[in-house]
């Protein structure tokens, strides 16, 4: 054994070891058990530490490189597990003296040399380790001053790291610092020095905690959750110190008195906002500054993201007594240190008169700071008013007995605010936000007291609208300026000052008319209020307001010169109010009163004669066009004609054609003196012919609407308008209005939607919503070549453009034509989808004839364009077609040259088609597929399927490696099923043959195998083959090529089953892939033909006999083909087992099933089981299984013996495995893949053939299967799918055997559902086991109840109340507790119907039950209650209603119905109910009422409290008014 080594302590102390050697000696001190040392531990301890504290107090200096090797020696000595044990049990001590080697080595590595960082995540460790073990933190966290010295190293440290971007210690630091920060609270709680504290709050740890605080926030990679709980801390501890009670009256007495006043008593609440303001003004302490290292202009930045939050903990605290006094003095000092509200804005507000309109043009920032320093400034300007609105601290009352001081000094606010950044700057995209800001501050002032806005008004809507070109702005701008202007125009229809504001509005119009370069309107939000303000002014308000927009209108213009006295953009500016007021009026009622329509009458009148007609004088007596004068006249001269128009609507006014004035033959479009008499046809020739020489296109849109108005108008006053003057005058005008359709460019721009937006970029938009906002009117009276441009135009900005990723109040060409092939009035527009189709076949003509070195090619295009040029005019009133129309010439070729085109696809040949034309055909049928594909005539379905098929057919010779070929055959084969779904025409197959058509389908589905994978391609086919022989058995055409048809199929399954590939004995695996995706195709056509052919064997179809016999004879030999080919491997599993099943039916029917079908029944078996291992994976194939075994079991009893052995007992076990595994409860991962589409069509599948199974299935085997149903209640994993398994059982009628094994088992089936629901209800925090097996254990409860009635003892009935009683409604969920509530009703529905007598006799337990539903009711159906939604609340009430209903007629409530009365009173006291839910739930109430009778009603009026009675007492007077039965009607 080696010998001990002593003296390691001497040398370890000695000056004369090198410190090399000393951390030698200490790491093998510490390792080795060699070296004899007593308490080891704490000896090495006190050395490591004794080193580190003489080197900081520079009696020894050591070595970076030593220093760090120490640390990390210190490190290892604290996170050994003995030192660890010796910790926790007191045993050993750390130096007193060692806190401060950790704060001056925090406070050094705050310096910027990095070399100080280098072992920060060892000291870092170091203090993790100590502040874990109570007895070793005491050393750095038992004395306040200690604490807060540390703490103030920390923060400056994590300011240091973060602004220098070193990140990696930043997470253990902020642990750290959550740690001191507690213990830094405690102890401040503990000090009985409050100056103390607060004195050193304010020197030691302000400045930091504001930096750090501002560091995280802009520049820390944390967790958003983490930065949030670190500052939260800080901003807590450093509140704590600041804000206490002792210091209340030093606040009040420093906030609230005069500047000249003494301020004895509060000087230590100066030195608080004496240490703001150096902050505010970046005059930190030299040797804070060196710690605080922050960026240029962080100190600034960091002050006022602090100002909110102190703000906010002030008023939260006890050191604000008066919130309404002190806490707005708090806000008024705070908003100081901003520097928003400096003192030479304040003095220059002080000499602003209430009145004073703002100057745009003045420079006002001579500061010239920049956006971004003034933007954040804003920003904390408005966080102090939100938070002083949130917290209600201005009164207006209050202040108004006081002298007003706080309101004088809003207003100076705001005219500070007004005074900020300059319009001509706000739409630069650097003070976007800046802007955001000021909008928000404006509204915060307006939601205290609109007093504050009244007196600059006029001002803040300049700023806020007229001045703000919102087409330039962000989506932040959008939401602020919409937010104030909504709340302004809310707030004066509260106050019922709309006048004032408009007069507002108007005054801000004219004092600014200089600079407005155009007409401002609203965005849509704004609008939307506008709209809702105007039309709920009263009558005579209202009439007042126009009166006097009309007289301010009148001011601008003189009429003797004629000469305008305002500029021309403010003239329209001014008639756009006027007409965006008018517009929005109600004036025009059926109801309205005489008086008023002769005053509506005068004001229109006066319109016209004092604004219209001088605006048009003033238009006619100039030579040149001015824009803005002539826009002006012609956009009210509009809007006055709508409202004419509107009121001779209301009138009802008998007009002729004799009240239509003849102007002859020679009348035009510019005619607008129908619409506006006031000026001479001539008048108008003149103006119009100017305005169109000017060519500006605002002007232009106007007129278009002008003439459509006309359309209307004449439509509306004549009854005969098949006169020649009228038809002119129509024709004339739609000319007009449509004619920019032939020489507008298709291309993508936008507009917002304004008339007075448009623009020679947003023209055409504007111009294309004209005429589809108006294609109800045009299409039934335009021509052929009007609708062939209309339907071009339509076409090509759906195909040529796509839908912009827009904001909401910008739409374009596309989004408009998109809207209109999804409206209402299109699919009503015949004419319209006539042209639409033709327009289509063009496109697609067009698109292919590109190339035409083909024969292929020459015929598809020759088709396509012979169904373009098919003339087949549809009038708007067409009446019903005939099931077989004659087809045209044209048709009739077009159907010749197909015919010829599919004979050429058949042979070989190849053709290329680019990804550019595939692209387009693409858009072309997506576009088709948007028309009423199922409501078309017959002309246009047999134009489409036409069409349709010649693509088909190219596609089937193309050869193309495009990804558009795949999309181009789905959109085709779509738009073919979609034609032939809802149009089972049999006038096809007149001119087509129906065999060559469906072998060209199979034909090209199988070229294209390779590029369209996909299981939607085979439901589309399978559905469109499905439709298509639907119309050849019908048709006698297309039943004599059925036969063809049937041949081509069946030999070209027995070519592939006798092909070389298939001879030998290894068929599954050298088959061809190429050949086995043909079978594929081959059976999902055999499959069609087959369901076909058995809805005419099954006599669902009536045809002729002659017929049937042919259709039945194809339908037997392809059964027999596909019998024979049941055992070639296929790709394509449903396609497959549809056709083997198609073919298994038919066999059936027919009696001639052998045992060829065993090997194939058992592979589906096989397959079953191997597939159920990933259900997920495989959903369509298992349900092409399911669907087959179905087939097979439902046919039992006719082929007994060709079943295999055992098949019952697998399927069973197969589909019960199926269901258990879908079912099944996952507390872990919840599974939600029953819910999908096509799990739930497997469920389905499932669940027939589990009931199919049990029908078939013999007494004493159906004994076993529910046996084995039990044993699944006992598995936690498996109780919700046995649930799911028993309702399905109990829903079936079972008889006679199976009855009563049914019966033997409920009993103790129904005892164990109430345990298993006791214990399930136990674990009410997990939502996943409620939503699993509480809800299906009540459903399966309730199937129970009703299945056994009359058979159930009255003791196991009576024990289902139990199960209701354990389930506790009002802790559920909110997305659980809607299917919790609805199952029990459902169960005490059952009881109270199906065993009278057990409710009877459980007349408690009832009621406990119904009181548990109804306050849990009452308690999720408040409106304040969020977990349940409104809708689920309502069907509650109806489930409530339904049940007490039951219970009134079963059961005898006299006495205790006024229980729950009194039960769901109390509850209303609680909160609001939601109006749905009360509509749904007070009809119940009125039940309970109805028998509680006299002695209930006088129970509740005496023992409910005084509170409640009131409550009582008006649901008894509803009650009785509208309820209450008084023996009549």
């Amino acid at each position: 054994m080696a010998a001990p080594i002593s003296g390691v302590h001497k040398r370890l102390k000695s000056s004369e070891t090198p410190w090399r050697e000393k951390l030698k000696l200490g790491r093998m001190a510490w390792k080795s058990r060699r070296v004899v040392l007593p308490r080891r531990e704490q000896v090495l301890l006190d050395w490591a530490t004794s080193a580190l504290i003489q080197h900081y107090a520079k009696k020894t200096l050591l070595e970076e490189q030593i220093l760090q090797e120490l640390w990390l020696f210190l490190e290892d000595i604290l996170k050994s597990t003995r030192l660890k044990s010796l910790a926790r049990s007191g045993s050993i001590f750390l130096n007193s003296s060692f806190n401060q080697v950790i704060t001056a080595t925090l406070s050094n590595a705050c310096q910027q040399a990095a070399a100080h960082t280098n072992f920060i995540p060892n000291v870092l460790d170091c203090m993790e380790v100590i502040l874990a073990q109570p007895t070793l933190a005491a050393v750095l966290l038992s004395r306040y001053d200690a604490c807060v010295e540390l703490l103030r190293s920390m923060l400056c440290l994590t300011v240091r790291l973060c602004a220098a971007n070193i990140q990696e210690s930043v997470p253990s630091l902020l642990s750290l610092l959550v740690t001191v920060l507690d213990k830094c609270t405690s102890l401040q709680r503990q000090q009985h020095k409050h100056t103390k504290v607060f004195q050193s709050v304010c020197e030691e740890l302000l400045a930091p905690a504001v930096c750090c605080c501002w560091v995280l926030n802009n520049h820390s990679k944390m967790l958003s959750s983490t930065r949030t709980e670190v500052i939260t801390k800080i901003q807590e501890n450093l509140h704590q110190g600041l804000f206490i009670r002792e210091n209340a009256a030093a606040f009040e007495k420093h906030l609230c008195d005069t500047p000249g006043s003494s301020s004895v008593g509060n000087k230590g609440v100066e030195l608080y906002f004496h240490q703001l303001d150096q902050l505010a003004k970046d005059r930190l302490d030299p040797s804070m500054s060196k710690l605080c290292a922050l960026p240029a202009g962080g100190i600034e930045d960091a002050v006022l993201l602090y100002l909110p939050a102190a703000f906010n903990s002030f008023l939260a605290s006890a050191a604000c007594t008066d919130t309404t006094r002190t806490g707005f003095a708090m806000l008024q000092t705070l908003c100081g240190f901003t520097r928003l509200t400096a003192e030479n804005d304040m003095e220059t507000a002080e000499n602003v008169q209430e009145e004073g309109c703002m100057d745009v043009d003045a420079e006002v920032d001579k500061r010239e700071v920049s956006f971004k320093a003034q933007e954040k400034r804003l920003v904390a300007t408005r966080d102090l008013l939100q938070t002083a609105l949130d917290r209600n601290i201005y009164r207006a009352l209050d202040d108004a007995m006081s002298g007003g001081k706080q309101l004088a000094w809003l207003r100076k606010l705001l005219h500070t605010l007004l005074q900020t950044p300059t319009t001509t700057t706000a739409a630069r995209l650097d003070c976007m936000r800046l802007t955001a800001a000021r909008l928000d501050c404006m509204r915060l002032l307006l939601d205290m007291n609109h007093q504050v806005v009244a007196p600059r008004l006029a001002d803040v809507w300049t700023c806020s609208w007229l001045l703000l070109d919102i087409m330039d702005l962000d989506s932040a701008v959008q939401v602020s300026q919409d937010n104030l202007l909504c709340r302004l125009l809310e707030t004066y229809a509260k106050l019922r000052q709309v006048d004032t504001l408009l007069v507002a509005m108007l005054e801000a119009v004219v004092k600014n008319q200089n600079q407005l370069s155009f007409s401002k309107t609203f965005s849509p939000l704004t609008l939307q209020r506008w709209s809702e303000l105007v039309q709920g002014l009263p009558v005579g308000l209202a009439m007042e307001i126009w009166q006097g927009m009309l007289n301010k209108l009148q001011e601008q213009y003189q009429l003797d010169l004629p000469q305008l006295k305002c500029t021309s953009a403010c003239l329209e500016q001014m008639t756009t109010l006027l007409a965006l007021f008018l517009l929005h009026l109600r004036l025009w009622d059926v109801n309205i009163t005489s008086p008023t329509a002769t005053r509506v009458d005068q004001l229109m009148a006066s319109t016209c004669s004092s604004v219209i007609s001088p605006l048009f004088k003033l238009c006619l007596a100039t030579k040149q066009v001015d824009e803005y004068l002539h826009f002006s006249a012609l956009h009210l001269c509009h809007t006055w004609c709508q409202l004419h128009m509107l009121s001779i609507h209301m009138k009802g006014s008998k007009h002729s054609n004799e009240s239509v004035p003849n102007l002859g033959v020679h009348e035009e479009w510019w005619d607008f003196s129908l619409q506006y008499p006031h000026m001479s046809p001539g008048e108008w020739s003149t103006l119009c012919q100017k305005l169109l020489k000017a060519d500006s296109k605002r002007i232009r849109y106007v007129l278009e609407m002008l003439c459509l108005q006309k359309v209307k108008m004449l439509r509306m006053l004549t009854s005969t308008s098949e006169e020649e003057t009228v038809k002119r005058r129509i024709e004339n005008a739609i000319n007009f209005a449509t004619s920019s359709c032939a020489t507008d460019e298709v291309k993508e721009s936008a507009w917002d939607g304004q008339v007075t937006s448009v623009t020679s970029d947003s023209y055409s938009t504007a111009h294309w919503y004209l005429l589809c906002s108006n294609i109800g009117l045009i299409v039934p009276l335009c021509t052929q070549r009007q609708l062939a441009l209309l339907a071009h135009y339509l076409l090509q900005t759906v195909v040529g453009e796509s839908c912009p990723n827009m904001s909401a109040r910008l739409v374009s060409r596309a989004m408009i034509s998109a809207d209109l092939l999804q409206s209402a009035t299109y699919l009503e527009l015949l004419p319209m989808q006539e042209a639409m189709i033709t327009a289509i076949l063009r496109g697609l003509a067009d698109s292919v004839d590109c190339i035409r070195n083909a024969s292929v090619i020459r015929l598809c295009v020759k088709v396509l364009q012979e169904l373009s040029e098919d003339s087949h005019p549809v009038s708007a009133t067409t009446g019903p077609e005939e099931d077989t129309p004659q087809l045209s010439k044209a048709i009739t070729s077009a159907a010749v040259a197909l015919q010829s085109l599919q004979k050429a696809v058949q042979k070989k040949c190849t053709v290329y088609l680019s990804g550019k034309q595939l692209q387009m055909m693409c858009h072309y049928f997506k576009v088709l597929k948007r028309l009423p594909l199922q409501c078309l005539s017959g002309v246009s379905s047999v134009r489409c399927v036409l069409g349709c098929l010649a693509v088909n057919c190219l596609l089937g010779a193309s050869h193309s490696v495009s990804d558009c070929a795949p999309a181009v055959l789905r959109t085709n084969l779509e738009v073919l099923r979609d034609v032939m779904t809802g149009q089972k025409k049999t006038s096809l197959w007149q001119a087509l043959d129906a065999a060559v058509t469906m072998k060209c389908l199979l034909l090209t589905c199988e070229r294209t195998q390779d590029k369209s994978q996909s299981m939607s391609l085979d439901d589309t086919y399978q559905d469109l083959m499905y439709h298509l022989l639907w119309s050849v058995v019908r048709s006698a055409e297309g039943t004599s090529i059925l036969p063809s048809f049937t041949t081509h199929l069946c030999e070209a399954m027995r070519s592939l089953s006798q092909s070389p590939a298939s001879r030998d004995g290894h068929r599954l695996d050298l088959r061809a892939p190429h050949e086995r995706h043909r079978l594929d195709w081959l059976f999902i056509s055999a499959g069609c033909t087959l369901s076909a052919g058995l809805m005419v064997m099954q006599n669902k179809v009536k045809v002729p006999a002659a017929q049937g016999d042919i259709i039945a004879s194809c339908t037997r030999q392809l059964a027999m083909s596909v019998a024979a080919v049941v055992h070639m491997p296929s790709i394509d599993l449903p396609a497959v087992t549809t056709a083997m099943a198609a073919a298994l039916r038919v066999q059936m029917a027919e009696s001639q099933v052998g045992e060829d079908w065993t090997p194939c029944i058992e592979r589906h078996v096989c397959s079953l089981k191997t597939m159920l291992t990933e259900i997920q994976a495989n959903l369509q194939n298992i349900r092409a299984c399911l669907g087959f075994l179905k087939t097979v079991a439902g046919g039992v009893p006719k082929w007994q013996a060709v079943l295999p052995e055992e098949f019952e007992p697998t399927v069973y076990n197969l589909a019960v495995q199926l269901l258990l595994g879908v079912h099944s409860t996952n507390k872990e991962e919840p599974s939600e893949s029953a819910s999908s589409p096509d799990m739930a069509d497997v469920v389905a599948e499932a669940e027939a053939l589990l009931l199919i199974v049990c029908r078939c299935s013999q007494p004493e085997q159906f004994c076993t299967y529910i046996e084995g149903l039990q044993q699944h209640l006992d598995c936690d994993t498996s109780v919700c799918a046995g649930l799911q398994l028993w309702q399905l059982v109990l829903r079936e009628e079972w008889k006679d055997e199976k009855r009563d094994a049914v019966n033997s088992i409920l009993p103790q089936l129904v005892l164990q559902l109430q345990v298993l629901l006791q214990k399930s209800c136990s674990k009410v925090t997990v939502d996943d086991v409620l939503k699993q097996t509480v809800v299906p254990s009540l459903l399966t409860t309730a199937a129970m109840l009703q299945f056994g009635q009359g058979s159930l003892p009255d003791h196991v009935a009576g024990a289902a109340l139990h199960g209701c009683l354990s389930v506790q409604m009002q802790s559920l969920p909110g997305k659980t507790f809607a299917a919790a509530f609805h199952a029990t009703c459902r169960v005490l529905t059952s009881l109270l119907q199906h065993h009278t007598k057990v409710a009877r006799n459980a007349v408690p337990s009832l009621m406990a039950c119904c009181r548990t539903l109804l306050v849990a009711l009452v308690h999720e159906g408040r409106q304040d209650k969020g977990s349940v939604d409104s809708a689920d609340a309502v069907l509650c009430a109806g489930d409530f209603e339904r049940l007490v209903a039951a219970l009134v007629q079963k059961v005898d409530l006299t006495r205790t119905a006024a229980f729950l009365v009194a039960e769901y009173v109390s509850e209303l006291q609680h909160g609001t109910l939601h109006p749905d839910v009360k509509k749904s739930l007070v009809p119940s109430v009125y039940l309970l009422l109805d028998v509680c009778g006299m002695h209930g009603s006088k129970l509740l009026g005496t023992a409910l409290d005084p509170g409640l009675r009131e409550i009582y007492k008006a649901l008894h007077m509803d009650y009785s008014r509208y309820h209450k039965y008084r023996g009549k009607v």
